[in-house]
């Protein structure tokens, strides 16, 4: 049986939780249902993604998106790569997002066309 040790990076969670429950939903997502299996193999193909996007460990990710999978699959990808998230709230106007980019010297930016319901 694979258990927490309490030590586990927060980048494997996903792959330690579907030896166990490969195929138990992990995520519910407006009408699609995610196993673990699935979330485990999302996770992979996001870490791979970022590696050929150049981020690397220590790299920090400002993460911009609205809730959905693809939130989660970055959370965990990019703790599995070593890379640090910065998650920004998606209500913030341009201004404060310009602000959290300049301080938080993140290397890279993930955002949806639209990251709230204000534009300004």
């Amino acid at each position: 049986m694979t258990r927490w040790d309490g030590c586990t990076p927060l980048g494997l969670l996903p792959e330690l939780i579907c030896k166990r429950h490969a195929q138990r939903t992990a995520l519910v997502f407006e009408n699609q249902r995610t196993t673990f299996a699935q979330l485990a193999a999302d996770v992979d193909r996001t870490a791979k993604a970022l590696l050929s996007l150049g981020v690397r460990a220590g790299d920090k990710c400002l993460v911009w998106l609205m809730n959905s999978p693809e939130w989660i699959h970055l959370m965990f990808a990019i703790a599995k790569i070593g890379a640090v998230q910065v998650p920004i709230n998606t209500r913030l106007r341009a201004g404060d997002f310009a602000y959290l980019l300049g301080q938080s010297n993140a290397a890279f930016v993930f955002t949806h066309d639209q990251s709230g319901p204000i534009d300004d």
